[in-house]
């Protein structure tokens, strides 16, 4: 778990670093990023009493309130495919 922690830390000091200060929303191409998490997290399974858990997110991106599968790692917009969401 203590690596899943680093990960998410790391995800989140990229994203301070691409997102406007004022909106949050990510300043430039992230693509490079979420493809790279798409595969981090699908090689990252939950373990199996969190599979089915569900969280209401924020996209700070495109703005749509969706709600999503929980991952320790991120949650993925299901609108724009961002991961800059954050849960409401």
């Amino acid at each position: 778990m203590n690596n899943q922690l680093t990960r998410s830390a790391s995800i989140d000091m990229v994203l301070r670093a691409n997102t406007c200060p004022l909106c949050s929303k990510s300043v430039r191409d992230m693509s490079f990023l979420w493809e790279a998490m798409d595969r981090e997290i699908e090689a990252t399974p939950m373990p199996e009493e969190y599979r089915d858990t569900k969280v209401h997110i924020l996209c700070n991106d495109c703005g749509e309130k969706t709600e999503v599968a929980f991952h320790v790692i991120a949650q993925k917009c299901s609108s724009c495919g961002s991961y800059n969401t954050k849960r409401t």
